[in-house]
């Protein structure tokens, strides 16, 4: 009987882990599930931690500022493929020709031209477009200068737009990189350039180049109040090395005091016209010389025994008065 027991109990075994062999792999599963939750709550939990360290103070009632505002480049105010620059800006590091180029003629006085001058070349219209994006900080009418719009950009530039027959914006506006501002025309300050615009772009209050700078940042500008104070101070400078160089022994005329300058005058200096070159007329002159040297010896020998002659009469008559004196008063005592 209990053989028979035996084996009916071990098939019933074998079928019993037959039917939970999915035990030992939903265990497994069990404690890979509890160990990826508890992973993601920790993650979570730090993350939590790390937006509250990095919570912005401070800055919530502020105004967003574009992205890209400080990557434009200055651009042309113009179409450049119709119209071209017919003045450009005074430097005074140009030529003469440059700078005579770059002055305007206005009432009997010439100025220094602040900026560039646009024109067609058939003295039509054009428009005129922002350099910068920017905003509109003056919009009227000049009466020397026409319409005039200025823009405000950063770090204290400012462009400025004149010569305008009109404008479109208002002051206060806030104008994008090619937007128009009006159309080119004529002002009474240069009549000579007719129907243009004129452009130009002021750091700090002081204009610069704009052909410089186009196809530049704001940034690339230097201050200007520094850039003006070196300036000052290298001419100073320079002047005062000048001054330096100067011979205080130096006359009014101006004359050279370099050693190699005064060589240079005594050789290239003529000679006498009365003075001989040739060595045979030297001879004759210094013979000539001789004879009138001897002549005035003669004569002033001559001279000398003349004198001695005139002398010895008077000596004579002197002694002759003496004796008749003499007698005259032997005879006066007898």
């Amino acid at each position: 009987m209990k053989e028979e027991n035996q084996k009916s109990v071990r098939p019933l075994k074998s079928k019993w882990y037959k039917r939970k062999r999915w035990v030992y792999p939903a265990v497994y599963l069990g404690f890979a599930a509890v160990i990826l939750a508890s992973v993601l709550w920790y993650q979570n939990s730090i993350g939590d931690e790390l937006d509250e360290e990095a919570s912005p103070t401070g800055f919530e009632n502020q105004d967003a500022v574009p992205v890209n505002s400080n990557s434009e480049v200055f651009k042309a105010p113009v179409d450049k493929s119709a119209v071209e620059v017919t003045k450009k800006f005074y430097d005074s590091d140009a030529n003469a020709e440059e700078q005579e180029a770059a002055l305007v003629f206005y009432n009997n006085t010439y100025f220094q031209n602040k900026g560039i001058n646009y024109a067609t070349e058939s003295g039509e219209p054009f428009d005129v477009k922002a350099s910068l994006s920017g905003k509109v900080v003056k919009a009227d009418q000049d009466p020397l200068l026409g319409y005039v719009v200025h823009i405000e950009h950063e770090d204290g530039v400012v462009t400025h737009y004149s010569s305008l027959a009109d404008v479109q914006v208002e002051e206060g506006d806030t104008v994008k990189q090619g937007e128009v501002l009006g159309t080119a025309g004529m002002n009474l300050l240069d009549k000579e350039a007719k129907i243009h615009a004129h452009f130009e772009v002021r750091k700090d209050g002081v204009a610069v180049n704009p052909l410089d700078y186009f196809n530049k940042m704001v940034s690339d500008i230097p201050d200007q109040k520094q850039a003006t104070e070196e300036k000052a101070g290298a001419d100073a400078d320079a002047k005062s090395e000048e001054n330096a160089n100067t011979d205080p022994a130096q006359g009014d005329q101006g004359a050279s005091t370099d050693p190699a300058d005064a060589a240079e005058e005594d050789a290239t200096t003529e000679p006498d016209q009365g003075a001989a070159t040739d060595p045979a007329k030297a001879d004759d002159a210094s013979k000539t010389d001789e004879t009138q040297t001897e002549g005035t010896d003669e004569e002033s020998s001559t001279d000398s025994a003349g004198e001695t002659d005139d002398a010895q009469p008077q000596e004579n008559s002197t002694e002759d008065e003496d004796q008749q004196t003499d007698a005259s008063r032997q005879s006066e005592s007898a």
